[in-house]
């Protein structure tokens, strides 16, 4: 992950530093059980099993995983967003299914809904449920502790999942109250 002064979206200063609020975390981790956490730091990471910048979560394989996303939101978030769309994609998908194993990746990112990103890799997904929250997220800081709101609207992208399993819209403030 690139700490450039592009990537100012998690509620900027220039870092990628900031974390998913833990009520938004475990509202999802109840309903998805996640099992690896793929745009992590030691500060960030939600699950046990993480991938940090050192590790490269872009270089590894997501399939048979339930990870969870929030990539750094910049301009190389869409790269994070296609490698998530990928996960059931391979050599042997359609050759020899059962060398596959599917994966469900869940993310959340800003609601960019006018960026080619957007259209290329959710829109056009055949299996991508898109969930707008309703409000605005503050995200952890390692020094700082909860920032002030981010300046965007807030979406859920679940790739894999087959049904919808989160509505298409969803409160934030329900979500505090539920977790």
């Amino acid at each position: 992950m690139n700490k450039s002064p592009e990537f100012i979206g998690r509620n900027n200063e220039g870092s990628n530093e900031y974390s998913t609020p833990e009520y938004l975390f475990r509202y999802l981790d109840k309903i998805f059980k996640f099992t690896v956490d793929v745009c992590a730091s030691d500060f960030s990471r939600k699950c046990d099993h993480f991938y940090c910048v050192e590790c490269d979560g872009l270089s590894k394989d997501w399939d048979g995983d339930r990870a969870w996303m929030n990539p750094p939101y910049g301009r190389n978030m869409w790269e994070w967003v296609k490698k998530a769309s990928e996960v059931r994609k391979g050599l042997f998908q359609f050759l020899r299914p059962m060398y596959k194993k599917k994966g469900i990746v869940v993310g959340l990112i800003p609601a960019r809904t006018c960026t080619i990103g957007f259209h290329k890799y959710v829109l056009n997904h055949p299996d991508a449920k898109i969930t707008y929250l309703r409000g605005r997220i503050a995200f952890d800081h390692p020094e700082k502790g909860m920032t002030r709101e981010a300046p965007w609207s807030p979406l859920i992208i679940v790739f894999n999942a087959g049904k919808r399993i989160l509505p298409v819209s969803l409160s934030i403030k329900e979500m505090k109250v539920t977790t």
